[in-house]
Order: C-alpha cells, then structure tokens, then sequence
C-alpha cells in the first residue's frame, strides 16, 4: 500500500499517467533495504533463532521470482509496450 502511494506523490506532479503510476509501483526494487536490515542486524550480533539473513535472502527471492514473472502481464495490462519503439534507446 505504501510503494504506489509514495509513487503516485513522486510521480503525479509531473504528470505521469495512471498506468505508469501503476507500472512503476509494481516494477520497484524490491528486498534490498530487507537484505541490508539482516546483514546489519547480524553483524550487530543480534540473537535469533532461526537463520535471519538465510530467511530474509529466501524471501526476497520469492518476491523478486513472483514480481519478476509477472511484469510483461503487467506491462501489457497497463498498456506500457510500444511494439513500434527501439529497446535500445532506453540504455542510452
């Protein structure tokens, strides 16, 4: 719920459409800050019982998995392919 709020403020004054909006909430990096909490946590010698970092790494993983296999659907669904456009001209 926060990712497309916080999106949807970032975007909208520059007059991002609504399908946009929608793309890049559901495209955003995801697990890198969960990742980082772990190693730091570790590091600080918290104590835990279970395997926190392993977890953590696991979870993000899926949801990268899940996220990752579902954003041509996505990209389609909020009508965000241009067929006509050069792919390249986006790592340029």
């Amino acid at each position: 719920i926060v990712r497309p709020a916080v999106v949807t403020l970032l975007l909208r004054p520059f007059g991002a459409p609504l399908s946009q909006i929608l793309l890049t909430s559901w495209a955003g990096l995801r697990g890198a800050a969960s990742i980082v909490f772990a190693i730091s946590a570790i590091l600080a010698g918290a104590e835990t019982t279970l395997n926190l970092f392993n977890l953590i790494f696991c979870m993000v993983l899926l949801s990268i998995t899940f996220q990752g296999t579902l954003l041509p659907w996505a990209a389609k669904k909020f009508a965000m392919i241009d067929p006509a456009a050069d792919v390249e001209k986006t790592f340029t």
